[in-house]
């Protein structure tokens, strides 16, 4: 939207200045202030030029604007997806980070600090920063919750990194493990010190939830008949819901 919107300006600076010289070089035909008609030039030719220049300059600025409005109703269709799935994804770690908390004696994976669910919602982040959503006006209804939201997505980004953390303190459990001999032991929120980091991190995850929620609520306030946030959000909260009962029967 960034290149239409320069190419739209500059489009409407030469239309401008198309039609003020072929208004001059009308008006010349009326007055003769200045004398163009010689065997090289004249005023009639003049005119023909600068009409067809105009001419194509109209319909080049008309197929920018349009390309413009184009790409702003893809943008948003972009936006309004890749936000859904990064509520579903994050949504879904915290269901896994529930269960854990909530089935002491459950074994938690080995990569907690860096599954797979993790690299997904970074992606989404990612692609979520690269959405070029520049509108003219700053009136436009999603231009000021987007500008936010994008500063919000770089948090979400930054706490979902840290999930390190999980990590660290799962392989130092891991660690006193072995020292006291259970070399078949298996972390589990048992442990207090997972136990309180793993809450930790569910509450950081419970926060983001809120930031993409209102995010996301923005779309269906804006246009009810093609983004139904609502009902789509009840689908997920249905899917991690069960994910928080019990993890091996989704």
């Amino acid at each position: 939207m960034s290149d239409n919107k320069i190419m739209i300006k500059f489009y409407a600076f030469i239309f401008i200045v198309c039609v003020f010289l072929t208004y001059i070089v009308d008006l010349n035909e009326q007055i003769h202030f200045v004398k163009l008609d010689s065997s090289f030039i004249s005023n009639s030719f003049c005119f023909a030029i600068l009409s067809g220049i105009l001419t194509g300059v109209i319909v080049a600025l008309l197929i920018e604007i349009r390309q413009y409005l184009l790409h702003k109703r893809q943008a948003r269709n972009v936006l309004y997806v890749l936000t859904l799935n990064l509520y579903g994804t994050i949504y879904q770690q915290k269901a896994w980070f529930t269960y854990y908390i909530n089935h002491r004696d459950s074994v938690i994976e080995s990569n907690i600090g860096h599954n797979y669910i993790q690299q997904v919602i970074l992606t989404y982040c990612a692609q979520l920063k690269t959405v070029d959503y520049n509108t003219f006006s700053k009136r436009d209804k999603l231009k000021a919750p987007c500008d936010l939201f994008y500063q919000q997505v770089c948090e979400i980004e930054g706490l979902v990194r840290n999930f390190l953390e999980l990590q660290i303190i799962y392989n130092h459990v891991k660690i006193s493990f072995l020292k006291n001999g259970d070399i078949s032991g298996g972390v589990t929120t048992s442990s207090l010190e997972m136990c309180q980091v793993l809450q930790e991190k569910k509450k950081e995850l419970e926060n983001c939830l809120v930031l993409v929620e209102n995010f996301g609520r923005v779309f269906e306030e804006i246009d009810k008949k093609n983004f139904s946030w609502t009902k789509e959000k009840k689908k997920i909260d249905e899917i991690a819901k069960k994910i928080e009962e019990d993890v091996n029967g989704i």
